[in-house]
């Protein structure tokens, strides 16, 4: 199956990719900050209930990400394998713009819709 789309997108996902990537490795990093911090030993118990927020909350945010750097390198494996930008439910061409926006989707926006 051959993709519909120009050349930019594979450069688009590439770029998207990496900077997901990125984004993620910095969320890591500071979730792997706090944990040394609740780690660290007694302290105020104001402060370190601040610090558990934050923990939570970061790896909240770093699962999340996470799941969109999984999501765009299984867009990429798609995209090697000549079937990136084809909706998996009708095998119609993606609309560039839905790409765009969503780069690593699978369906169509009438194929989504009517998933749901």
């Amino acid at each position: 199956m051959t993709s519909a789309l120009d050349p930019s997108a594979s450069a688009d996902l590439t770029r998207r990719f990496d900077e997901t990537y990125a984004q993620w490795v910095a969320l890591r990093d500071a979730v792997d900050a706090l944990r040394a911090d609740l780690d660290a030993g007694p302290g105020d118990e104001a402060d370190r209930a601040g610090v558990l927020a934050q923990f939570d909350e970061q790896v909240a945010l770093a699962d999340a990400m996470r799941h969109q750097v999984d999501e765009l390198a299984r867009a990429a494996e798609r995209e090697r394998a000549g079937g990136y930008g084809i909706c998996a439910g009708c095998g119609q061409p993606i609309p560039a713009e839905r790409l765009a926006i969503f780069p690593a989707t699978t369906q169509c926006v009438a194929c989504k819709s009517a998933a749901r």
